[in-house]
């Protein structure tokens, strides 16, 4: 059986990031969450493989915002629920959210990953990000979470905004060097649709992001990331050895995962090899009442489930797409037509074929898009 993982979305912020655009509240968190949280696992497990989960990820919004009792009762409730006797614990906070205290109870109560939202060490450019803590915090932060006993920690930036240059890789990366953090996350800054940032950028309050020169940025990343001792091993991951996120990688292999809470999706690999996906209403008060309709599902054909666990697999650069496996998984022959779009991509250099593997290549992460865009057209 594949591994599979339960993502429990906390929707709580205490303000919006303009670049964002995953569901929020603003405000505190709500006392009996971790009851409703329970709740819907017990109306949806019977849905799921009967083997427990090897992973909990707790992303947000902001879960640092929940109480760690309300953490508790989450982690150890799905955990007696699920039969789980080991699994990854992943938690998703912000610097602004932590202290030596809370860092202890998060590391009490099974939490086994941090990912930090630092984004930057510039206190330019956290200010610009719309960011609540500053620089100094953010090194504060890695610090107090190694000495409370998190040896898994990640932390996250964002690059490419505009007016940045190729030195702020250099000096962000020189900053994180004397904390030795196994992963590290790091995006490019994106404007989606409804977001703040979109609206500035239409009124001229903000220059849009070049794509020219985030190509550039990437590349550098790429480049000094090596050089740091980080692996890539996803389009906007690096770690060092036994340092990737088992379960982000569920996600990239589409594997099966159950999302828990408003906004949150899940994905289902169904024995005759179709995709089942499920999106939560994002609505905290229409979940909360868990009301008849409050969840969109779809379902795809074994033949487009396929094409798609390939376009996507190649966002996993160590591992890459086993046609063999995936054809068996979702019981469709690999069509000639894909081998020779995957060969014409060969050609690109965008992507290689290793011996029971197609993978993407590191100068074709920057075409990661276009290569999913072929194999789905």
């Amino acid at each position: 059986m594949e591994n599979w993982g339960i993502y429990v979305h906390i929707p709580w912020c205490r303000r919006r990031c303009p670049y964002c655009d995953f569901y929020f509240e603003i405000g505190a968190a709500q006392q009996g969450y971790a009851k409703k949280i329970l709740e819907e696992f017990e109306r949806k497990k019977h849905l799921w493989p009967a083997q427990a989960p090897s992973t909990l990820y707790l992303g947000g919004g902001t879960p640092s915002l929940l109480h760690p009792e309300e953490l508790d009762k989450i982690i150890m409730g799905l955990k007696k629920a699920a039969g789980v006797q080991q699994w990854q614990v992943s938690l998703e906070a912000n610097p602004e959210d932590l202290d030596e205290t809370i860092l202890e109870s998060l590391k009490a109560v099974g939490v086994e990953r941090l990912s930090l939202g630092i984004q930057s060490f510039d206190d330019g450019v956290l200010k610009w990000l719309g960011r609540a803590h500053d620089g100094k915090r953010a090194q504060e932060v890695i610090q107090q979470a190694q000495s409370a006993g998190f040896t898994e920690l990640s932390v996250d930036f964002i690059f490419g905004l505009p007016g940045e240059s190729l030195q702020r890789v250099e000096t962000e990366l020189n900053t994180l060097a004397a904390f030795d953090v196994g992963h590290v996350s790091a995006y490019l800054l994106t404007v989606e649709p409804g977001t703040p940032l979109l609206i500035q950028i239409q009124k001229n309050k903000k220059q849009a992001p070049d794509d020219d020169f985030q190509a550039d940025i990437y590349a550098h990343l790429q480049h000094e990331l090596k050089r740091s001792g980080y692996q890539q091993y996803e389009i906007s991951s690096w770690a060092k050895a036994g340092k990737a996120s088992t379960h982000n990688r569920i996600y990239w292999g589409q594997g099966s995962y159950l999302g828990l809470g408003p906004g949150a999706h899940s994905c289902r690999v169904l024995p005759a090899g179709d995709l089942e996906r499920r999106i939560n209403v994002s609505d905290l008060q229409k979940w909360w009442q868990g009301e008849p309709g409050i969840e969109e599902v779809s379902l795809q054909s074994p033949e487009a489930s396929f094409l798609e666990s390939v376009a996507f697999g190649f966002r996993d650069m160590e591992r890459g797409v086993r046609l063999k496996r995936l054809s068996e998984r979702h019981q469709t022959p690999v069509s000639s037509e894909l081998l020779s779009k995957l060969q014409s991509m060969q050609r690109k250099g965008w992507v290689s074929q290793m011996k029971t593997a197609w993978v993407l290549t590191e100068s074709g992460a920057l075409f990661a898009d276009a290569v999913a865009r072929e194999i789905l057209n």
